[in-house]
């Protein structure tokens, strides 16, 4: 076997596991490494004449780094790479996807984001790719392919039926039961579990219970899982799992917590919103017998922008709030002269630090991350904040929680979490992985008696509030 970077222990072994089966499925916690394995196993298969090209479709921004980073690291041949930009509109760029697409000569890379495939461009750009060539194709964080009648999971699995071999990696591949692996087996091979139907395979290992409204309509909804030993048992022959904790020497993980008193005027206008929301709610509950989740999750989320600092009005305007949490922040960073990345759940909590930071640190102290935030910008936030030292801070919301690598950074700071845990998870793994040789503090700002201190509470429980909104929403709120 050769390699460009040696494995790890765990690496080599899960490798050894994997590489000469059609199918495989890397569950390992996120930062163990499984992205240069499926590369050294790519690159074994070149090697034997098995493959001579690999489709990697990832979400936005994971596929870049791949192309960008992964792959030059730990590939030791020298491939062709191709980094879908979205639909090739002008003549220079159809003349390099043309130019990619015609290349004999190399081991072939397509990297592109799930939801290109959604697109015709994308889609019949992979199409072609896996016609033309002999691939393996990859779906990293593959729990985007989870759910079985969306777009974009049944043009992964139709492409995957064009694959030689197929893997799909991530670290969290229940992020919301164990239904989420129905469609990641079937993309895998539509013959790896033994169910037909995402009906059977539903009725198999969920508990449900039915819902009667007002209205006088019936629907299931699931309220537990059972058999889930079964389940491991018929994924065991085509995956592994890995923990951190059981393959590498990585630093410990430190948790702070930091209270954030709110400003008067703010602690009065969260007080009246809660009441009238809560108000609306039940009248909700008491007209049709029920309230849904996502409208729970959204009062959830306007009670907790108002602690975070601001208000959305009905027309659509936004209030900034007299608020305590910026000064808050820049405590703790005055208190520490390295670098950290610091998690927002909103764009706008994203507009004022680094506003903030900026004026206080400097412009050149601050990098964002984050759906404005252009592709060559993305890279180049990334590439600044861990060769920078001047680049002190990392600004970012779930668009930078996943694939990237940020350990230049020894504290994450969560100035307002998401309800997610999935997201959650993710984020706190930016820095706590390979390459890592310090410890890691993560520090959540967090207001007293709000809606702030229930999520917060569970996250460190690892519940997802998603999961818990019906069952006790007048608790969350």
């Amino acid at each position: 076997m050769n390699y460009k970077t040696e494995p790890f222990h765990h690496q080599a072994k899960s490798l050894e596991l994997a590489k000469d089966k059609q199918y495989w499925g890397h569950f390992h916690e996120m930062g163990a490494g499984k992205t240069k394995i499926v590369i050294d196993n790519a690159n074994y298969l070149f090697d034997k004449g098995e493959i001579d090209a690999v489709l990697v479709v990832a979400p936005n921004g994971i596929h870049t780094n791949w192309a960008e980073k992964e792959l030059p690291a730990h590939s030791y041949e020298e491939p062709s790479i191709y980094n879908w930009k979205g639909r090739p509109n002008s003549l220079k760029a159809k003349r390099e996807l043309n130019n990619f697409m015609t290349c004999d000569r190399n081991f072939q890379w397509f990297c592109i984001n799930i939801e290109a495939i959604r697109t015709a461009a994308g889609f019949e750009a992979c199409e072609e790719f896996l016609r033309k060539y002999r691939c393996m194709m990859v779906v990293d964080e593959s729990t985007i392919i989870k759910t079985p009648r969306a777009k974009q999971t049944k043009a992964a699995i139709h492409l995957g039926g064009l694959a030689f071999y197929r893997r799909i990696l991530t670290g969290t591949p229940i992020t919301q039961g164990p239904l989420d692996f129905y469609s990641q087996c079937k993309f895998l091979d539509r013959g790896s579990i033994p169910f037909t139907s995402f009906t059977a395979f539903r009725n198999t290992f969920s508990i449900e219970r039915q819902i009667i409204l007002n209205s006088g309509k019936r629907f299931n909804q699931v309220v537990g899982y059972t058999k889930l030993g079964y389940l491991k048992r018929i994924i065991e022959p085509f995956s592994d799992r890995i923990l951190k904790s059981e393959c590498l020497d990585l630093p410990e993980k430190l948790y702070q917590t930091v209270e954030v008193q709110m400003h008067k005027e703010q602690e009065l206008l969260y007080k009246q919103m809660k009441e009238l929301y809560v108000a609306r709610l039940g009248e909700q509950e008491s007209a049709t017998g029920m309230v849904t989740a996502q409208n729970i999750l959204t009062v959830m989320m306007k009670l907790q922008q108002i602690v975070s600092g601001f208000l959305i009005d009905d027309e659509n305007v936004i209030h900034e709030l007299p608020n305590n949490r910026l000064q808050a922040l820049d405590d703790i960073v005055s208190g520490f002269t390295g670098k950290a990345i610091i998690w927002c759940a909103f764009r706008q909590n994203i507009h004022s630090v680094c506003e903030y930071l900026k004026d206080k640190y400097g412009a050149g102290s601050v990098v964002d991350y984050f759906g404005d935030t252009s592709r060559e910008g993305r890279t180049a936030a990334i590439n600044r904040f861990q060769n920078d030292p001047e680049c002190r801070f990392f600004v970012s919301n779930k668009t930078g929680a996943e694939g990237i690598t940020l350990t230049a950074a020894q504290y994450s700071i969560y100035f307002s979490n998401t309800y997610s845990l999935h997201t959650r998870l993710q984020s706190e793994d930016r820095n706590h992985r390979i390459g890592q040789d310090k410890n890691v503090t993560y520090v959540d700002l967090y207001s007293p008696r709000t809606v702030d201190q229930k999520i917060l509470t569970a996250l460190k429980a690892k519940k997802d509030i998603a999961d818990e909104v019906l069952t006790n929403w007048r608790d969350l709120l």
